[in-house]
């Protein structure tokens, strides 16, 4: 069941052989004791009332004893970010029935009640729907694209590079998951580069359209078009090797080549694995 298969992933990455605060029993018992929503069609059809995490686990948090055994942050509990108005399906309810178990267009897992709101009947809940999304052409991609180039980038938001493409498509009506791990496993048509050398990479690449997000390991980037030889992408950048090797540090929405290194020598075009084109 993939609710003990989120459980299970996240306490396999916490490595939590020891639970001095009960945390990790608290939280599995919450989910393993959900209890189906009582809607009229086996569920709720609901909207998201703010921005809020899809979680992994019915937490909102992880204890501070845990996070500084484990190393790690609350960034493992999110999923995926939903903005006000992003419509999902409610299957159940947590034992302590603060959290929605949910499935929206790009991921499935758990949100706090207090965050959403349902309705009884389809028409209510188109009707509560954000606004219909723009028409994806080329021009209208272009221009979202572009929309805050120069722009800081800031982690955790719309300008680092996942939150960057997934607020781009987003503004198409495509709801990408959070970050880069889950991004290039979106349901679209997608391109595996990993064992790929560079000129077969090139050969794929500048075949995709403009706007298809290209991967790496931790970071994302849209692609632009080719000239003069050298394969252009716009992304929110914080730092990047020049060919001598040096450190630097934009900080900022940008466009650059694939020319460029990473901190183990690498260039950007042969550390790619998937690229996708998230819409049909």
């Amino acid at each position: 069941m993939r609710i003990v298969k989120n459980l299970q992933d996240v306490v396999n990455t916490l490595k939590l052989e020891e639970d001095h605060s009960g945390w990790k029993k608290a939280y599995e018992k919450n989910a393993r004791n959900a209890t189906a929503v009582n809607g009229r069609d086996g569920f709720f059809r609901g909207t998201a009332k703010n921005k809020t995490a899809v979680r992994s686990i019915p937490s909102e948090t992880i204890p501070g004893e845990i996070k500084r055994n484990s190393g790690e942050d609350d960034s493992i509990l999110r999923l995926a970010e939903l903005e006000e108005g992003d419509p999902f399906i409610a299957f159940l309810f947590s034992e302590d029935r603060r959290f929605f178990w949910i499935h929206t267009t790009c991921t499935e897992g758990w949100i706090p009640v207090s965050d959403a709101g349902t309705y009884h009947s389809e028409e209510q809940w188109k009707a509560a729907m954000k606004e219909n999304p723009g028409v994806l052409t080329p021009g209208n991609l272009l221009e979202v694209m572009f929309r805050n180039y120069g722009a800081p980038y800031k982690w955790g938001s719309g300008t680092d590079c996942s939150g960057y493409v997934r607020k781009v498509f987003e503004e198409f009506g495509i709801l990408l998951p959070l970050n880069t791990a889950l991004q290039p496993h979106y349901p679209a048509r997608s391109y595996d580069l990993k064992e790929l050398p560079d000129d077969e990479k090139l050969k794929i690449i500048r075949a995709l359209p403009v706007g298809a997000a290209l991967y790496m390991p931790h970071h994302t980037m849209l692609y632009l078009g080719e000239l003069d030889g050298h394969v252009y992408v716009i992304n929110p950048l914080y730092s990047f090797y020049d060919l001598d090797h040096r450190l630097q540090t934009p900080a900022r929405i940008t466009v650059n080549t694939l020319d460029l290194l990473r901190s183990d020598g690498e260039t950007w075009l042969t550390s790619l694995t998937t690229a996708l084109v998230p819409w049909k």
